[in-house]
Order: structure tokens, then C-alpha cells, then sequence
């Protein structure tokens, strides 16, 4: 958005504009003009004449609020645009009434970002707990990323209705050397543990392909680590994670639940994947080298129909699917049709009794 100086303004309103400058609107010092009194200040009346923004159709303008003003809907325009001015939230926006749909993120592209796109739940403790989710990311183009994308409950407030479907995927984690790195998961410690939910999620139709990380380094911690990776402490409900593609995660295919089995993870299907060299990173943590692991307190999951594959010479990873005693509690689980290959030694389930095999 052009800025407009004062002159070129008045010019532009002729009296309305000199009546308004008297007013006070005007900002000439901002560098942009905006409205001194946010939304609810968008009308000026002088001697009975109503003065609305939309007027200024033809001149580079934008109206000054706060995402408070613009929840409330005081006087909000299609027509006008607006500077929301909260901090870290900073941006322009247009009002749409018929906009009533989840958010998308589409068809972008990000290069060498360490996030590409953070999902983050409201963080203001007086919105309910589902507000701001709604949020399709779909048809992107992730490369030398460290996290593509964040699914983020924050304190007490859940994160529902998200897909994440079709996205292109490259993680580059020998440049980003961070201790951790996973194409789709989630914040590990932003939520209170148990409090709150990460539900109505899809993963699905995208394609993640890591760095070969053949060497160990010290700061990494390989249970954030994974293809998708949920290893929050939040309650993880109602979650689809299907027809991915995952190649060379270092550590996890895919991870759903957290190691100190804090919170639920309840009616989870995880389908149709294939999983390619998960678990080749040399570590002692033989527990995460798996293509699908399964942890926590785990009522209603299934994982079925996957492809679980190695092209080594000899295996590396440790297990095609985990889910044991060890690593939680398991309630109406099965686990049904997978596929596994290796060229040479062998890649194992390792499942609970109380899981069914079928």
C-alpha cells in the first residue's frame, strides 16, 4: 500500500477533506494515513453531514484498529481496508461478511524459512478455546525448511479443524542443525499437558523428504523428530494422517503421542502411507527408529494399508511399527494390512498384547 502525503489528501476531499483535517483524523506524521479512533471512529459527523472512508475509494487509504474492534464488527466495510495495529499481529485486511469458511493457505511457495507456516491457537485467555482454527494449508511448496508446518495449541486454548493436504515438502536438517526437525507436527510444550486439544485434524496427500543424516550430533533430540510428528501434551482427537509419502526421516516416519503420556490420543487412523528409510540416524534411542509409532494413553486407533520400506543394503532403522508396553496404554488399537520391505536383516513390529493384529 502507497503512502499519501496531506496535500495530495486535501486535494482529493476538497471541504470534506478540510473539515476532517480540522477534525483531527488525520495522521500526517505516520507516513500512511489512518483513522485516529480505530473502528468505532470511522464516521465523522460535522453539522449533520455523515463523512464515511469508503469515500476515499480512489485514494490510498486504510482505517487503523485492533483485532478487538474488528471481532466486534463495529462498523466494519467491505470496501474499506484495514491496519490492524496489535502487537506482533500487525497487517492489513479487508472486511468480507460472506467470508465465513476456514482460513487458507495456498499454492505459496517458502525457501529456506526454518517455519513455513505456524498454526497457532487464539493466545488471548478471554476467546473461547476454539476460536481462530478453521485452517485448510494445502498445495504448497516447503524447501530447505526445518518445520514446514507447526500445529500449535497454546496454553489453554485448543487447535481444531486444520487439513494440511497436498504439500510439497523438503526438510533441510544438516543446514538448519536445529534439535529437532519434522516436516508436519506439533509444538511439544505450548499447551497446559492434558488441558486442552488438538482435534479434526487431516494430514494428508503430502510428500516430505529429508537430508540423509548418517553421522549422530550431540543437540539432537530424537523424539522431535519425525516425518509428522505429534508428540504434543495435549489431548490429540479425531485425526486422519493419510497417503503421505515420507522419505529419509532421520528418526520417526510418523509419531502420534508424547513420552511422558500426558493427555489422550483417541480416534486416530493412520493409513495409506508410505514410509521410506525412517529411523537410518545413528542413535542409542533404538526406541524412535520406527516408520509408525504410537505412544501415550491410546483409545480407538488404527493403522492399516501403510508401506513401511528400506533401500539400504542392511536395515538401519530399528522397528516398522512401535507401540508397546513401554511406550503407553492401548484400547481398541489395531493394526492391519502394512507392508514392510528390507533388503537384508529385518524390520519388526513391536506391538502390546493389547493391540490387535489382524
Amino acid at each position: 500500500m502507497e503512502t499519501i502525503s496531506r496535500r495530495k489528501l486535501l486535494a482529493s476531499l476538497g471541504a470534506a477533506g478540510a473539515a476532517l483535517a480540522t477534525g483531527g483524523i488525520l495522521n500526517a506524521g505516520s507516513g500512511a494515513v489512518y483513522a485516529q479512533n480505530g473502528v468505532t471512529g470511522n464516521v465523522y459527523d460535522q453539522e449533520s453531514s455523515k463523512f464515511h472512508w469508503r469515500d476515499l475509494r480512489d485514494v490510498d487509504f486504510c482505517v487503523k484498529t485492533t483485532l478487538a474492534e474488528l471481532r466486534g464488527g463495529a462498523d466494519s466495510r467491505p470496501d474499506d481496508v484495514y491496519f490492524v495495529a496489535d502487537s506482533d499481529k500487525q497487517g492489513f485486511f479487508v472486511y468480507d461478511p460472506a467470508d465465513t469458511g476456514p482460513s487458507v493457505i495456498a499454492n505459496n511457495v517458502s525457501d529456506g524459512y526454518h517455519t513455513g507456516v505456524n498454526i497457532v491457537a487464539s493466545e488471548s485467555g478471554a476467546l473461547p478455546p476454539d476460536t481462530l482454527c478453521d485452517m485448510t494449508i494445502v498445495g504448497n511448496t516447503f524447501t530447505k525448511t526445518n518445520t514446514a508446518v507447526q500445529l500449535w495449541p497454546v496454553g489453554r486454548n485448543s487447535l481444531r479443524n486444520v487439513t494440511v493436504s497436498n504439500n510439497t515438502i523438503s526438510v533441510s536438517n544438516l543446514r538448519h542443525h536445529r534439535n529437532r526437525a519434522f516436516g508436519i507436527g506439533s509444538n511439544q510444550t505450548s499447551a497446559i499437558p492434558g488441558g486442552v486439544d488438538i482435534e479434526n485434524i487431516t494430514i494428508q496427500g503430502n510428500t516430505i523428504t529429508f537430508d540423509e543424516e548418517l553421522v549422530s550430533r550431540s543437540n539432537f533430540r530424537e523424539e522431535l523428530a519425525g516425518g509428522i510428528c505429534l508428540p504434543t501434551s495435549a489431548n490429540v482427537k479425531n485425526v486422519v494422517i493419510s497417503n503421505n509419502v515420507i522419505r529419509n526421516s532421520p528418526i520417526t516416519g510418523i509419531r502420534v503421542g508424547n513420552d511422558e503420556k500426558t493427555g489422550t490420543v483417541s480416534n486416530v487412523l493412520i493409513t495409506g502411507n508410505m514410509v521410506i528409510n525412517a529411523g537410518h540416524y545413528p542413535t542409542t534411542r533404538t526406541e524412535y527408529k520406527a516408520g509408525i509409532h504410537l505412544r501415550s494413553n491410546v483409545t480407538a486407533a488404527k493403522i492399516s494399508n501403510n508401506v513401511i520400506t528400506e533401500t539400504y543394503d542392511t536395515v538401519k532403522g530399528e522397528y516398522a511399527i512401535r507401540a508397546n508396553d513401554q511406550d503407553g496404554n492401548y484400547t481398541n488399537v489395531q493394526v492391519t494390512d502394512n507392508f514392510v520391505h528390507v533388503n537384508n536383516g529385518q524390520l519388526p513390529n513391536d506391538l502390546s498384547p493389547s493391540i490387535d493384529v489382524i
